[in-house]
């Protein structure tokens, strides 16, 4: 370790790993840091309470916590020192017992001042998810071909993981089963029979919303996938299935006739975490580009519009070939993300589902800022949420031809391993299940109701499917940027219970969702009634 004047710095790489010795009155840069950061936290907090979410607020916080644990200690150690020297006279033991006290406390002091400021975190728990709209009572406006269809499939036999090694192996699917799963669940979206048919079917009805007129696909015309390696593809953690993946390229490519090279898979934040992914779907698809953002006209193009003016402009960019894509195909993984009643800290995450909406931090260069604006159990209900903008945005709502679910295996987190559910009807097992859908508020709706059944979720966990739904006139009165004069971005409402999952339409008491159940083999599919 090698020391300037000023700094400490690595041998090898040469950072900077500390302050030197030699810098005038470095003793005093910790109390006069924690007294800065007190009063700047102290200043900005208790004249608008709002600012507590902000991140400057969130970096100050453990910095101003540590100094105010510094200055107790200071003054409690000295008063125990003086009690000391008047109690050795009188109790040799009772003094021994208060200098120890003191050593205590400096010790804990020399902790605290040594610290580095954590995860963020103020101690709020996150309380926990009790819907405040009635079972039943859809809001919004139903999207799709079949309006507010939500097609779900099982199949347990398509997975025989045992819960030990590497879980995104060959050996642990059965791949015929699910390329089985999967075109069965695409062809009831528009309520087809046919893959090739249905696939067009959806491809016309995206272009007709666009006003691109009543066309399906054209060859050459590019498809980026937004999938979620939240875990860099890791073996261990809840991430995408590969083998899932390779299902969807198989019905792109060999039913639709997409050119390999015209299809994008994509995490912009995990560019180097597409290596399991390539392993199993390169051999059969080696012309498609894995998470390749590099663009001949530069990586990133400023397009993002948020709503609320705190936001960062750094978070406005996304990859430039997504933002050229023709089509955008939303393929999430099925996670909670939050943990509720729990102490908050950033390890724990920040919304309450990580699904579709959430999904699109990764077509980001840098979504961090967004980070405090989607903690609905800490803003409260009737909040601006960061998401719907994600949700409502030109590029990454507008062209989306179909929202997808892996729902093979999930989590109970977003970084944590495979999660068995309990719930009927896994009883036990994997969730081993696919959702689809056009309509996103509803896929996201069906997708909370699954995960707060099946595990809790935190406070308020609905409200940014709230705020979509009624995005012309959201409960928080935002004025959402991005849609102009939409009324709504779909339709929001929970089941009657979990044990019989309906919704208004599967009851039909109502224009809201369908939940409609697709036969893992050859028989009639049907809805939830």
């Amino acid at each position: 370790m090698s020391e300037s004047p000023f700094f400490k710095r690595c041998p090898k790489s040469g950072r900077i790993v500390g302050l030197g010795r030699q810098i005038p009155f470095r003793k005093l840069l910790w109390p006069i840091l924690g007294l800065m950061a007190l009063a700047w936290f102290c200043a900005r907090t208790f004249t608008k309470p709002s600012r507590l979410s902000y991140p400057c607020q969130q970096a100050a916080a453990p910095i101003a916590a540590g100094f105010v644990f510094w200055l107790a200690g200071l003054f409690a150690s000295a008063k125990l020192f003086r009690a000391s020297k008047t109690l050795w006279r009188e109790q040799k033991l009772a003094a021994s017992m208060a200098l120890l006290g003191a050593v205590a406390v400096l010790v804990a002091m020399g902790s605290i001042n040594g610290m580095q400021p954590r995860a963020q975190t103020d101690g709020t728990t996150t309380g926990r998810f009790v819907a405040k709209d009635k079972p039943n009572s859809p809001i919004g406006v139903a999207r799709g071909i079949m309006p507010g269809r939500v097609s779900w499939i099982r199949d347990p036999n398509a997975i025989h993981y045992n819960g030990t090694g590497s879980w995104p192996e060959d050996s642990n699917f059965n791949q015929g089963l699910l390329d089985n799963m999967l075109r069965r669940v695409v062809i009831s979206v528009p309520g087809g029979t046919d893959l090739r048919k249905s696939w067009d079917s959806l491809f016309i009805s995206n272009n007709r919303s666009r006003g691109r007129g009543a066309r399906g696909y054209t060859p050459g015309e590019m498809i980026a996938i937004k999938i979620n390696l939240n875990d860099d593809g890791s073996t261990k953690l809840i991430d995408q299935t590969p083998q899932l993946v390779k299902s969807l390229l198989r019905q792109l490519v060999d039913t639709l006739g997409v050119e390999q090279s015209d299809i994008l898979l994509y995490d912009a934040r995990r560019l180097s975490g597409a290596g399991t992914l390539k392993r199993i779907c390169r051999p059969e698809f080696p012309k498609v580009r894995y998470n390749k953002i590099s663009h001949p006209d530069g990586d990133w193009v400023d397009t993002l519009k948020f709503s609320d003016p705190k936001i960062d402009k750094s978070a406005d960019f996304m990859p430039r070939w997504v933002a050229e894509a023709d089509y955008l195909i939303n393929f999430a993984v099925l996670k909670r993300h939050t943990t509720p009643e729990t102490p908050w800290t950033d390890e724990v995450g920040q919304a309450g589902i990580s699904v579709t909406g959430k999904n699109h931090f990764g077509s980001l260069r840098d979504c961090v800022p967004l980070h405090p604006f989607i903690r609905d159990w800490y803003t409260g209900d009737k909040t601006y949420n960061a998401v719907v903008d994600l949700m409502s945005g030109e590029i990454l709502h507008d062209k989306t031809v179909l929202y997808l679910v892996d729902a093979l295996f999930t989590g109970d987190k977003h970084n944590s391993g495979l999660v068995k559910w309990k719930m009927a009807p896994f009883n036990g097992n994997y969730p081993a299940s696919v959702f689809a859908g056009q309509d996103q508020v509803a896929i996201e709706s069906v997708s909370l109701d699954f995960l707060n059944a099946e595990m809790g979720l935190p406070a308020n966990a609905d409200n940014f499917l709230h705020e979509a739904a009624l995005i012309g006139n959201p409960p928080s009165k935002t004025k959402y940027v991005n849609r102009g004069k939409d009324t709504s971005m779909g339709v929001h409402e929970h089941w009657n219970n979990p044990v019989d999952k309906k919704y208004s339409r599967n009851l039909g008491t109502g224009k809201g969702i369908e939940l409609f159940t697709v036969p893992a083999q050859d028989g009639p599919a049907k809805s939830k009634s």
